[in-house]
């Protein structure tokens, strides 16, 4: 197996590598901006790591403040004053979510408690939440009304879990996927071959091959063609949106597909156009827009945070 990027920045993010320096960048969104979640993008070129929402988003500053906009009708832009210093962000429909550099999770929005222990990443669906434990183990807690909580796969071997709407999908260091909750996002998981990333939108997952390719299982529920996906094995990085698809290739260039593809209204708000640009460096697939992490800035040795890009994509009915 080819050595793992997404693994290696897993590993040595939560192993002690805050004296080490970390590239930061700026936020770049496209897409539907009716709550002004592209408009009120905080500027600046510090951030280390974002995570897009139903309709607002979370971005974490390379001296490991967090900052949050786009929609508050349930306080998901309130971001704590007590929260300390943060190695890792997640949003859900309307739910925000941190770690603090102890490990702990700390949520605000429309929220249901979180778990005891310390992890690594977390990312949020509709009404659920999933979190990668320091021990390599997955933790669920809220909404199970498809067994997205109490079907959790057991193991000690994840590097990366993300939620879907009322789904989830977790990959493996061996490579393989495991998917589970609602069957019309988990039907047709591949049950072989060597991946290194996945995502997961409304009722679908990707994956990413080893050999730069993207794999699509799950339900193209409304037909716009969120499950076209783009052929080549020149992409480095994927993300769902709730029914439109971003890959990163290898140029730094972002394509796009499903929902989204025109801006010619509902759902076509243009959060499947990204900005012509080959400084993309990460990207968020949320409800009517996207979110990134775009530019070529030097290292930066602040406090010198590290993270990996584990969002996903949640929906919440607007």
């Amino acid at each position: 197996m080819k050595t793992n990027p997404w693994i290696v920045v897993l590993c040595t993010l939560f192993l002690g590598c805050l004296c080490q320096p970390a590239p930061a960048f700026e936020l770049r969104g496209w897409g539907g901006d009716y709550v002004n979640q592209v408009t009120d993008i905080p500027a600046g070129s510090d951030f280390i790591a974002m995570a897009a929402g139903d309709e607002h988003g979370v971005a974490l500053r390379s001296n490991g403040t967090v900052v949050a906009w786009g929609q508050d009708a349930h306080g998901q832009n309130l971001v704590p004053t007590t929260l300390g210093t943060c190695i890792a962000v997640g949003a859900g429909g309307d739910l925000s979510l941190a770690i603090e550099a102890a490990g702990t999770i700390v949520a605000w929005g429309d929220g249901y408690g979180v778990p005891a222990g310390t992890y690594t990443a977390v990312d949020a669906g509709e009404f659920f939440s999933v979190a990668l434990a320091t021990n390599g183990s997955i933790v669920a807690w809220g909404s199970d009304t498809y067994g997205q909580v109490t079907n959790v796969p057991s193991g000690t071997d994840f590097v990366q879990v993300v939620a879907g709407d009322t789904h989830a999908v977790a990959l493996r260091t061996n490579g393989s996927v495991v998917s589970w909750g609602h069957s019309s996002g988990t039907t047709g998981q591949p049950t072989s071959g060597i991946y290194t990333q996945v995502s997961a939108g409304h009722d679908y997952c990707l994956a990413l091959s080893e050999d730069g390719s993207i794999v699509f299982w799950g339900t193209d529920t409304w037909g716009y063609g969120v499950d076209d996906i783009p052929p080549g094995t020149d992409f480095v990085e994927i993300s769902a949106g709730y029914q439109h698809g971003l890959a990163r290739k290898t140029d730094g260039s972002v394509v796009g597909w499903g929902a989204g593809t025109t801006a010619s209204g509902h759902p076509h708000w243009g959060q499947a156009m990204p900005p012509a640009a080959n400084d993309y460096q990460a990207i968020s697939g949320g409800l009517y827009w996207s979110l990134s992490l775009a530019g070529t800035n030097d290292l930066l040795f602040e406090n010198g945070f590290e993270t990996g890009d584990t969002t996903g994509w949640s929906y919440t009915e607007p």
